[in-house]
């Protein structure tokens, strides 16, 4: 039954109800009175956001699931959604009387299956949940009939007591026979930064050359659910590698890679490569503080200096060498978030020098080059 079809279906269902209602309301009640209610239609709200795409020769169905009824009561008794589908009567071939009588009816819309679990469980409350359906070509048995031609579809809520929603909004896609997934798909983390890079494709599912110009689509997979996020890159890519970023250090990040055979105006997408996964890690060490002065004062000397604003700036290590002595020791127990320091731990007439780092709040502590050397002696 096609959507138009089972639009009026619904409306007159809905009619003959009302009607009886009335009818049965007139008659004489147990000492009732007052005008008669009107009926309760708790029929399931329909989808309204299907969406159909065509990857790797199938087509993916998804939708979010409504959280109303059609009255604006809340939907809390879903039992299954009905997909149905029907090929694009501009792409229908004629066919002989015997493939008439006994198959399928050209330009009408038959029921290709039914989705439950993914959420969409009776009684429970699922709204706004998203669900996925595939269509492989079910009950399509020749090549010629699946490639190449567009197919619409829409789906039905079911609730319990056999209550149907009207039908969602209708979705098409075209499925291609189309290039292989990418493979040696690598992830490589930098700072802030995900690069992906993976093999140049050239193939066809069936293992034929593609003949047409092949790009390539990343996305970003989610831990759990649908639908992935993306394509990362607004256009599609010529070469094979793409780097995600800005994006947050300490972080996992998944992706995936399809590539996308384009003819023209036609474009036939793979399904998606393996998921490779990494953690961005922050290696980078802030820029070294300048314009380090050392100034002698009694019993003490204290230190002025400059530094560049960074985001993620921690503080300041300061470090101090005596006269006569090879190496630096820090005299900050942690870094201090000032550009100022005063050495009191010192002994008048005795020559010292300075330098100072900064460091970075990342779990590495990154460690910036020395500043300028700056000496002085107290008084």
């Amino acid at each position: 039954m096609d959507a138009e079809r089972y639009a009026a279906s619904f409306s007159r269902v809905a009619v003959w109800s009302a009607v009886a209602v009335f009818l049965l309301a007139s008659l004489p009640g147990c000492g009732r009175k007052g005008p008669p209610l009107p009926p309760r239609k708790h029929f399931p709200s329909p989808v309204t956001d299907l969406v159909a795409r065509a990857r790797g020769g199938q087509v993916i169905l998804m939708w979010t699931i409504p959280s109303r009824n059609v009255d604006g009561t809340a939907f809390r008794d879903l039992v299954r959604f009905d997909v149905f589908r029907r090929a694009e009567e501009a792409k229908q071939k004629r066919r002989g009387f015997w493939s008439r009588l006994v198959g399928r009816k050209a330009g009408r819309f038959e029921q290709i299956g039914s989705v439950r679990g993914q959420g969409v469980e009776a009684g429970g409350p699922a709204g706004g949940k998203m669900v996925r359906f595939l269509d492989t070509g079910l009950g399509i048995s020749t090549r010629e009939e699946w490639f190449g031609r567009t197919f619409e579809y829409y789906v039905v809520a079911v609730g319990r007591r056999w209550r149907k929603s009207p039908p969602s909004n209708q979705a098409k896609a075209m499925p291609l026979l189309g290039p292989r997934p990418p493979e040696n798909v690598k992830a490589q983390p930098g700072d802030r930064k995900v690069v992906i890079a993976w093999s140049a494709q050239n193939r066809l599912v069936d293992g034929r050359p593609v003949r047409a110009r092949v790009l390539y689509n990343v996305y970003r997979v989610p831990t759990e659910g649908w639908p992935l996020v993306g394509p990362l890159n607004k256009t599609a890519l010529a070469v094979c590698k793409y780097s995600d970023g800005p994006v947050k250090n300490d972080r996992e990040y998944c992706y995936a890679v399809t590539a996308v055979a384009v003819s023209g105006a036609i474009k036939a997408e793979s399904a998606t490569s393996v998921t490779v996964c990494a953690r961005p890690e922050d290696h980078t060490a802030p820029p070294p503080p300048f314009g380090l002065e050392a100034v002698g004062g009694q019993g003490q000397i204290s230190l002025i200096w400059s530094g560049k604003e960074v985001a993620d700036l921690l503080g300041y290590n300061v470090y101090r060498r005596k006269s006569g002595e090879k190496e630096f020791l820090l005299l900050t127990a942690r870094p201090i978030g000032r550009t100022t320091f005063v050495d009191r731990a010192v002994f008048p007439g005795v020559g010292y020098t300075y330098y100072v780092t900064a460091v970075d709040n990342s779990r590495f502590a990154n460690e910036s080059q020395p500043s300028n050397l700056a000496s002085a002696r107290a008084r």
